[in-house]
């Protein structure tokens, strides 16, 4: 293939946060000749990059605000922001790939699948804390109802964490116990 005819290259990058800080939903970038930025240059390559954050132009046409549409559901895909028919269309695509168990978290968004991460660290993280006070607590030789008191956690929940940790009793490995927990969970 001639290198003239070679296709245009457009490379989209779709952000959560504003690369160049003027605050603009969309930046385009081309390539220039830096020692001589006055002579028309142009190699076919384009990158776009759209802040799913950013303002509308002034001018603010019908596209634009379909863009803005579009890239707030992307940034944050609820219910709330399905409000056209391309986020309808969307939305659908996103909640069917979603509900395939073959293809699950793979398909989601990056920051996504780190906001559910997380948020699964956190819960693990209440849970470790939870268990390591109930053990500590095990130790001074509390009954499990003033140990729910004190915590102020359900009896029937602490009971449940008491019943594993006295498998590992005297020493009740807190790691062990938050797992073996989080397996049954």
């Amino acid at each position: 293939m001639d290198y003239e005819k070679l296709p245009e290259l457009v490379t989209i990058f779709i952000l959560s946060y504003d690369p160049f800080g003027e605050n603009a939903m969309y930046y385009e970038a081309g390539t220039v000749i830096k020692t001589h930025p006055h002579v028309p240059y142009n190699d076919g390559v384009r990158r776009i990059y759209l802040y799913a954050n950013g303002e509308l132009s002034k001018e603010g046409n019908k596209d634009e605000q379909t863009l803005k549409n579009l890239l707030r559901y992307i940034n944050e895909s609820t219910q709330a922001n399905v409000t056209d028919d391309n986020t309808r269309m969307l939305d659908n695509i996103v909640s069917h790939t979603k509900a395939r168990k073959d293809i699950g978290i793979r398909y989601m968004k990056s920051w996504e699948r780190e906001r559910q991460l997380k948020k699964e660290g956190r819960e693990e993280g209440r849970q470790d804390l939870l268990v390591e006070l109930v053990c500590k607590k095990l130790k001074k030789g509390m009954p499990v109802s003033q140990i729910a008191e004190d915590l102020e956690e359900e009896e029937t929940r602490i009971q449940a964490i008491v019943s594993i940790a006295m498998e590992y009793a005297p020493d009740y490995d807190v790691e062990e116990i938050t797992r073996k927990i989080l397996e049954m969970a």
